[in-house]
């Protein structure tokens, strides 16, 4: 076995952990969101929807504004599946909301303080 396919396997392996705990994330914030919205569903349903909504929030994510666009598809799905309110489909996306906030203004605060200027350190998160 060469370098190459050694690094190729644990490339793959990695994105395999980073996909797992990104879902394992979004079924949690999914959760604590029905919780919140006083949604009564149980754990295979909201394991459904989220796993749904982490699908096509990566492919959404990679076009311009992506983020904003997968926020509104996500919530359209809590709405059509849970079969509720565009208000609450908001509630339930509140939480992940909330980490995505927090999230990239983290990231932004350490491109900034790593020289970067405000708009340029908000462009290349935001597109």
């Amino acid at each position: 076995m060469n370098t190459f396919e050694i690094i190729a396997g644990l490339s793959a392996v990695f994105i395999i952990i980073i996909f797992l705990i990104g879902l394992v994330l979004q079924i949690v914030l999914t959760y604590l969101g029905v919780k919140l919205a006083k949604i009564d569903t149980d754990l295979a349903n909201i394991t459904k929807v989220s796993l749904i909504k982490y699908i096509i929030g990566l492919i959404i994510a990679y076009v311009p504004l992506g983020i904003f666009i997968s926020y509104i598809v996500s919530i359209y799905i809590n709405k059509r599946y849970f079969n509720i309110s565009w208000r609450q489909g908001f509630i339930v996306e509140l939480p992940s909301l909330i980490l995505g906030i927090i999230i990239i203004s983290l990231a932004i605060i350490a491109l900034v303080s790593g020289g970067e200027d405000i708009y340029s350190a908000t462009m290349e998160l935001l597109y």
